[in-house]
């Protein structure tokens, strides 16, 4: 039989729709997982067969293929354990075909069938509003994460055999085997902003820093951005940290996209499911995560460099010349190794030919009638990916 259930999944701190198909078929008993997995996905399949089987549910012996769509976008994370199992137990017909119909499932499995806490609930749970889709079943911990959003019912579930027992059961017995979790928005967003506002560093506590001050103020007044430059204990993060202070409150649009914010860096507080103003200090518990998801969203790569001197007096002393992979071994004279580049964009590869053909050589080349046409190279980052798939149908440039 075949099932398809909905989740999702996180692209940088932005979320989007899966489709969790299975397929259950008779023949040598098997477990593939296909649709651009990352290694953690891939090793649910684990989890989920473990989990089932510790639960007390006899998987028949059959061939199981789990494909997750759109194929073409990279899934990571824990969060597919319960969707997967879902929809195993809807392809062997264990629960009713069409019980988890216009319910997205989110969640990591435990070997002994226990829902765990996952990431990124909130802009998931958003993403299901936008999609039309007004149910979601999460983990009894992300379940008051997930209610802010309106217009969608969400439940928390501790094990997978409530989620089943839910399933199977008839509309009137649903509510009491997992109640709607329901959190009054308003009032959480309010409460946020007080605790936010007794708690924020002020600008009353600095003594001195007219200069970074009075540009801090006038950065926030006008919505401008701020670079400040200098030696570590100047006091360039005191300044930045107390600059939420003197900005206007978040609106409770504005309030959700920050917790989304810290809700995809796994970092939302227990009992807390609204941020306030974030601030990520160059030190501190959850900066890497949260640079590395708004770097992910924004297709770049962010380094932090701590040096602040003269940056061309130390590269040559600290820098590598960058080396095709064929050349194992490092070269005695810089000199002989010559990079050409293009002389429009389009590469991101430097032309190796440069190794082979001075320019001596290609004017001997010319002198014997040999015609030389420069050529732009438009090669993508892609080329270079390394191939971390298990099958290398599975790798995409």
């Amino acid at each position: 039989m075949y099932s398809t259930i909905y989740s999702g999944a996180l692209q940088g701190v932005l979320a989007y729709l899966v489709s969790v198909e299975v397929d259950a078929a008779k023949g040598l008993p098997a477990f593939y997982m296909v649709g651009s997995l990352s290694t953690e996905v891939r090793e649910s399949r684990e989890r989920v067969w473990v989990a089932l089987k510790n639960v007390g549910i006899d998987l028949p012996p059959c061939r199981i293929t789990v494909n997750l769509s759109p194929a073409d976008r990279k899934k990571e994370g824990t969060a597919f354990d319960l969707p997967i199992a879902v929809g195993m137990l809807a392809a062997l017909g264990m629960i009713p075909p069409r019980a988890a119909e216009g319910c997205l499932f989110l969640g990591e499995l435990g070997l002994d069938g226990e829902l765990k806490k996952v990431r990124g609930v909130l802009p998931i749970v958003q993403a299901a509003a936008e999609g039309g889709i007004r149910q979601c079943i999460v983990p009894g911990a992300n379940a008051r994460e997930g209610a802010v959003i309106p217009g969608v019912t969400v439940r928390g579930a501790g094990n997978i055999l409530d989620i089943m027992h839910f399933l199977t059961a008839d509309e009137t017995e649903r509510e009491r085997i997992l109640p709607t979790v329901s959190v009054d928005t308003g009032s959480l967003f309010l409460r946020a902003e007080d605790e936010a506002g007794e708690s924020e560093p002020d600008f009353s506590q600095v003594t001195g820093q007219e200069t970074a001050r009075r540009g801090a103020e006038i950065a926030a007044a006008g919505f401008h951005n701020l670079l400040m430059v200098g030696p570590p204990g100047a006091g360039k993060s005191m300044i930045a940290k107390r600059i939420p202070g003197i900005l206007p409150p978040l609106t409770l649009e504005e309030s959700l996209e920050v917790t989304a914010v810290v809700s995809v860096a796994g970092l939302l507080e227990e009992g807390k499911p609204l941020a306030s103003l974030l601030f990520v200090g160059p030190t501190g518990v959850g900066k890497t995560e949260i640079a590395k998801s708004l770097a992910q969203e924004l297709g770049i790569r962010l380094i932090r460099f701590r040096y602040t001197g003269i940056w061309e007096e130390i590269l040559d002393s600290l820098g590598e010349m960058p080396l095709p992979p064929y050349i194992t071994h490092k070269l005695a004279d810089k000199n002989r190794y010559q990079t050409v580049y293009a002389k429009y964009e389009g590469s991101a590869a430097a032309p190796t030919a440069g190794l082979h053909f001075t320019q001596e050589l290609l004017g001997r080349l010319e002198e014997k009638g040999v015609t030389i046409v420069p050529v732009t190279l438009h090669v993508g980052l892609g080329t270079f990916r390394p191939v971390k798939a298990e099958r290398v149908e599975d790798h995409h440039m």
